[in-house]
Parts: structure tokens; C-alpha cells; sequence
């Protein structure tokens, strides 16, 4: 642990297979370990030590873990309004807007186009209408076209949604509520019963009116939340909106104290305040059950911050030290993986 290089490699973790290898070290003293089961029931009169960059590592990941239980995946923060690039009626005749054409509007124009070319090839209105199997006026009225693409439009629907009644009061609580559930929440209280499916609908088309205005919902994504609670690298756009999120979760708040001080606490060494978050009891599950399972293994993980010598340092060789054993899976024996291994770590890494 002082030179931070690889000494051996065990080519299993069956505990009495792991004893048997750590008698042949007569000098060995202290092991500095993961928290595995079958590492804590090493046999022998040594100082387990309990690696800090694990108990970092596995307080950070749980805290995670539970936030992408308990956090959308985006987080909707404010609204911003853009132009929509809505087609003028003289663009629609431009060929390149025929592809984003609806199926049943794409139909009617080859329609027209198939009346039109019966009627230049000599038929009568009435053989066009016939053979075509279509009213005659319907006839008259595609032979009348100038612009096949706009006339072939079908009109948008009239009929209001029977939401529209309440549309000033929902989209007031959409633009604070944010979430379609608390929507439904809020009007039923005030007696107003809707469908999640028909008041999604509304919002949006409600979003999409206005001057060819459209607001378009700001997210911050999970993964800034986490960052910022791991004082990892993120979004400098998030900032402005944590303050707010953290107001409305809570926990979140109380993640990221109680990591900061674990931590802290930790990589200094401070021994009496570390046992005192041991010994504390906590309301928030999570951080209780994470303090539970540190007790399991008292002796080690009080040894963490004892002790200076730690293994943390030489886990950033791991992945180097990983790459090598992919290299060689199936192409070498354990003996030569080992070999490889060591004199990577002695004359590379």
C-alpha cells in the first residue's frame, strides 16, 4: 500500500481459498478491504481496514440509486416561447412539403391528380366520376384546383374540448403545478373530473396557439441533481433551478449535507466525529439503513479513518489492471495473467 503496486493477484474470493493464500505473507498485518462477505471473514490476527473509496463509493451510489427511484428522469423548471416554423398557405405547393403530408391528405392529392389526368385524356366529367367511383360535383370541384397540395387540406376540427370551459384555470396550474397529475389533483378539488389522456391533449394544442407562439417546457435532467449533490462537474443552467427543486424534495437537501459530511469526516480522519454519525440515529431510511449495514462491519470501517494506509490509491490502476485480465481471458493461464499483471504494475503503471 505504500509503493501503490501490485505485490500478487488471488485467482478466486472462496474464503478458505483467500486464507490459505494470505498465510504464505508471514509479515502480513494489515489488510485493507472492500466490504465483501467473503473478505470480512478472513481468519488471522490482522487490522482490517475498510477501504474509504468504497465507503464513499457506496454511500454515493445508494443516494443515487434512490434518487432514480423517487426523481423523474426530467425535471420541468419554467417555459420558454419560440417561433414555430409553420408553413405559409403559398409554401404548400413546394414538392418538399408533400413528404410531411398526413397519410389521408396524401391519398386525396394523388386522387385529384388521377381525376385531373382522365379529364385531359378526353373523358367527360360524368366517365370521370363513374370510373372513379366519386360525386360529380366532387368532380368539378378537383378539376377547379389551381393548387392541388392546398386544396387537398382537410379542414382541422371545430369542436371544443369540454375542457375548454376551465381553460384559463388549467393552464394557470400547468404553468405552476407543471405535472399532468397534480393538475387532475387541483380540478378535482374545485369538482372539475378529467382524463390524464384528454387534458394532455388539451395543454398541448392550448401550448401550440397563439400568433404560431409556442412555449416550450425547460427540464433539468437527473443526473444534474446528482452531480450537484456529489459537488460533481454539471449544467451551469441547473444552478438556477436547484434552489427550487431541492425546495420541493426535500430529502435531497438532507442527501447531500449528510454525504458532504461522511465524507468529509472520512478523508480527514476525523475519528470522534465519525463515530458520532455511527452512533447518531436517523430519520431518513436510507441514510439509517446505510449506518445499519456500516455496523456490520464496525471494527473496519472505524479503522478507516484510524488509519492513514488505505487502498483507495492503488484503484486507480483498476481499470488498467481489468483491461489486461480482458486481454488475456481465455488466451493464458492464471500463473501468466499473474505474471503480466505484476510487471505491469511494477515497470508501467
Amino acid at each position: 500500500m505504500e509503493t501503490h503496486k501490485v505485490v500478487d493477484i488471488i485467482n478466486t474470493r472462496d474464503t478458505v481459498e483467500v486464507n490459505r493464500a494470505l498465510e504464505k505473507y508471514e509479515n502480513l498485518r494489515v489488510i485493507s478491504r472492500d466490504r465483501g462477505i467473503s473478505y470480512q471473514s478472513i481468519e488471522g490476527d490482522y487490522i482490517h481496514i475498510a477501504d474509504r473509496f468504497h465507503l464513499i463509493m457506496n454511500l454515493s451510489d445508494k443516494i443515487a440509486a434512490e434518487i432514480k427511484k423517487t426523481i423523474p428522469h426530467k425535471i420541468p423548471v419554467g417555459f420558454e416561447e419560440v417561433r414555430s416554423k409553420f408553413a405559409e398557405p403559398n409554401e404548400l405547393s413546394n414538392s418538399s412539403n408533400y413528404a410531411a403530408l398526413s397519410v389521408a391528405t396524401a391519398k386525396k392529392i394523388d386522387l385529384i391528380k388521377q381525376v385531373k389526368k382522365l379529364k385531359s385524356q378526353g373523358y367527360s366529367q360524368k366517365d370521370v366520376s363513374e370510373a372513379m367511383k366519386i360525386d360529380p360535383k366532387t368532380v368539378s370541384r378537383y378539376l377547379s384546383m389551381k393548387d392541388i397540395m392546398l386544396g387537398a387540406q382537410y379542414p382541422s376540427r371545430k369542436r371544443d374540448s369540454y375542457l375548454e370551459p376551465n381553460k384559463e384555470l388549467i393552464m394557470k396550474i400547468y404553468l405552476e403545478k407543471k405535472y399532468v397529475v397534480e393538475i387532475l389533483e387541483e380540478l378535482k378539488k374545485r369538482g372539475i373530473y378529467a382524463k390524464s389522456s384528454a387534458l394532455r391533449d388539451f395543454i398541448s394544442k392550448k401550448l401550440s396557439e397563439k400568433d404560431y407562439a409556442k412555449i416550450r417546457a425547460i427540464y433539468i435532467d437527473r443526473r444534474d441533481i446528482i452531480n450537484y449533490i456529489f459537488s460533481w462537474s454539471h449544467r451551469p443552467i441547473a444552478l438556477d433551478h436547484i434552489k427550487d427543486i431541492f425546495e420541493k424534495h426535500k430529502v435531497l437537501s438532507e442527501y447531500k449535507r449528510f454525504y458532504e459530511y461522511f465524507k468529509s469526516c472520512l478523508v480527514r480522519l476525523k475519528r470522534d466525529d465519525f463515530i458520532e454519525i455511527l452512533e447518531k440515529e436517523y430519520s431518513c431510511k436510507l441514510i439509517d439503513r446505510f449506518i445499519y449495514n456500516l455496523k456490520k462491519d464496525y471494527n473496519a470501517v472505524i479503522n478507516a479513518v484510524t488509519y492513514k494506509l488505505n487502498n483507495g490509491l492503488l484503484e486507480g490502476h483498476v481499470n488498467k489492471l481489468k483491461k489486461i485480465k480482458r486481454d488475456m481471458y481465455g488466451r493464458a493461464s492464471v500463473d501468466l495473467l499473474r505474471k503480466k499483471v505484476i510487471y505491469q504494475s511494477i515497470f508501467k503503471l
